[in-house]
């Protein structure tokens, strides 16, 4: 497959930039090893969960699978946008071509939930 695939992504299941980091570690070592040539938009996805889980610690959702509230605690992370994209910061500040990327979209990105706001097109 690394022969056939400009780019790869990796799912961590964390939300803390230096645990993605950690865990997305072999498989990005295997890839810039192995990697064929590549192109300028030759990259490797570190990708974050944005889905409710019953594991708070895997995912960037500010509530649990099931909570019948808009957000609860975590010991773990910052289940924010905000906590996201400083996360996505690390993976890339750690490896060279790796980027942060999300892996469920409509979980709960632009939707306006507690910590998540809601982009609307340019020009609205």
């Amino acid at each position: 497959m690394m022969d056939i695939a400009d780019s790869v992504d990796v799912q961590v299941s964390w939300n803390q930039g230096s645990v993605m980091t950690i865990r997305s570690l072999k498989p990005y070592l295997y890839w810039e090893d192995n990697r064929v040539g590549g192109s300028n938009t030759t990259n490797f996805y570190v990708l974050a969960y944005t889905n409710p889980l019953s594991d708070c610690r895997l995912t960037f959702a500010p509530h649990k699978e099931g909570s019948t509230t808009a957000t609860d605690s975590c010991a773990s992370g910052n289940r924010t946008q905000c906590g996201m994209f400083d996360a996505f910061d690390t993976i890339e500040e750690t490896d060279t071509y790796a980027r942060g990327g999300i892996h469920y979209q409509g979980g709960v990105y632009s939707s306006g939930m507690p910590g998540w706001p809601k982009h609307m097109p340019s020009g609205e």
